[in-house]
């Protein structure tokens, strides 16, 4: 007599699914696409429509010019919306469960890291903030931080993400009645 064991597909494989800590992966990108708006119109729009904003920026003889200051809330204000909107497209390719999320989400984790520390660099070298200060990139940069500290090994390593964003197979193309 001979006995088959069959393995189920859930235990050989492990889990799969939108759920656990894909979940907060998730949140993050959504806390970050969500908040993005909110950033550009409580931060910048009133600093950027103020007109002493525009005499620091502009007038070489003012208290706190710097002439790198100019450049420098360009290369800020793209990152800012840089990263917004590489979390919408983390969004996208979450909620497609695309076979290309986990690679791209190491990246946006480590890119976020490297976007906000250069910001951070730049910021101290032309004196913007004091050392001592509070700064809300130094606090960012932090965020990011942990989020590629917690989130890069997750992606790489959970069965739960392998398992979810693979390859599908098409669907079988529907043979004329004929």
């Amino acid at each position: 007599m001979r006995t088959f064991f069959f393995q189920s597909a859930d235990s050989a494989s492990g889990p799969t699914g939108r759920r656990g800590w894909l979940l907060v992966v998730a949140a993050g990108l959504a806390h970050t696409v969500l908040s993005l708006p909110f950033t550009l119109v409580e931060d910048w729009v009133p600093w950027l429509l103020d007109p002493e904003t525009w005499g620091i920026l502009i007038d070489p003889t003012a208290y706190d010019y710097h002439p790198s200051l100019p450049a420098f809330v360009v290369f800020d204000l793209l990152i800012t919306v840089l990263v917004g909107f590489a979390a919408t497209v983390g969004l996208v390719l979450f909620a497609r469960r695309s076979p290309e999320f986990p690679r791209y989400m190491i990246s946006y984790y480590l890119g976020s890291v490297v976007l906000l520390n250069a910001v951070l660099v730049v910021e101290q070298a032309i004196e913007l903030s004091d050392t001592t200060s509070y700064s809300q990139t130094g606090v960012n940069a932090i965020v990011a931080f942990f989020w590629a500290v917690l989130g890069v090994p997750y992606i790489a390593r959970s069965r739960r993400v392998k398992n979810t964003f693979t390859k599908r197979a098409a669907p079988a193309a529907a043979s004329p009645a004929g």
